[in-house]
């Protein structure tokens, strides 16, 4: 097992249930990601550069998109925070995860590279 994969199955629930229902969603919807280990969590790359991160807050799960800032759909559903490019996806429970939202956050930013 991979380092990103342990950090996945190393959390509590619901967070696990969260980050692996993400990191499936990411892997079918943008097949020519590569999820590596990087900076402590799961941090998928497109054409080798960082695209989005999988993390696990005591609070949330949150699917980071490293280009967030540049994304024009959806963006009621974005975090922003103090961040000036990255925006995220914040899920504290399964339910919270909205596929539709999700695959067009995906598709839009997958498509910035």
């Amino acid at each position: 097992m991979n380092p990103a994969e342990k950090y996945i199955l190393q959390q509590r629930e619901p967070w696990k249930d969260l980050l692996l229902q993400a990191k499936v969603f990411i892997e079918r919807h943008v097949p020519e990601a590569e999820m590596r280990y990087k900076h402590g969590i799961p941090f998928y790359y497109l054409k080798n550069r960082p695209f989005c991160y999988l993390l696990a807050t005591p609070k949330y799960a949150d699917l980071g998109i490293v280009r967030g800032s540049l994304l024009t759909n959806n963006t009621d559903h974005l975090e922003t925070g103090k961040r000036k490019t990255v925006r995220s996806l914040r899920y504290k429970k399964p339910e919270d995860m909205d596929v539709e939202v999700l695959e067009s956050v995906l598709r839009e930013a997958a498509g910035l590279y």
